[in-house]
């Protein structure tokens, strides 16, 4: 949600015209969507190791064994999955401005929807669509670090190709 709600203030700040005087000035327009992703990633990153620190926070006060490692992955494996949200969403504001916001949104509610059916979902290439299904319950589990690595190149690759279109297209009002 978090980086859905990042897209969303970013589509916000060009269809209000915000953005019109931020990237006509030297600072330049890649620039400015660069500090818009490095906000996001930044702030999904930061709420990852706060889930595995407060996990870890719980866990020593029930006692249950589990170390300060342990439940530092199991907050590191839930960022892949945003950043991926984060890099689809900068590919479709990048080329469609318009659509960003309800395409990101889409992209997580699609995946809570997919995870709750799970059970009775016999195509595995239908369940593959939910970003939460490459998280691991970690720490029960090891962390996928495959499906980690995946999504957070497509997230890069998602994201260069998005800031291209920012590039080369005009701004967007509401």
């Amino acid at each position: 949600m978090t980086a859905a709600g990042q897209i969303a203030a970013t589509r916000d700040e060009e269809a209000e015209g915000h953005a019109d005087h931020l990237v006509a000035r030297p600072t330049g327009r890649l620039h400015w969507l660069a500090g818009r992703v490095l906000a996001g990633v930044g702030l999904i990153v930061a709420a990852s190791l706060a889930a595995g620190l407060a996990g870890w926070a719980g866990e020593a006060a029930d006692r249950t064994g589990l170390s300060f490692v342990q439940m530092l992955k199991a907050g590191v494996n839930i960022a892949p999955p945003a950043l991926f949200v984060l890099g689809a969403g900068i590919l479709v504001y990048g080329w469609g401005p318009r659509f960003a916001t309800t395409a990101v949104y889409g992209l997580v509610a699609w995946s809570f929807m997919i995870e709750l059916i799970a059970a009775i979902i016999t195509n595995r290439w239908l369940a593959d669509t939910s970003v939460l299904h490459h998280i691991n319950p970690v720490p029960a589990a090891n962390p996928d670090w495959k499906s980690a690595t995946w999504l957070v190149g497509l997230a890069i690759a998602t994201a260069a190709e998005g800031g291209i279109g920012f590039k080369l297209r005009d701004l967007a009002s509401a």
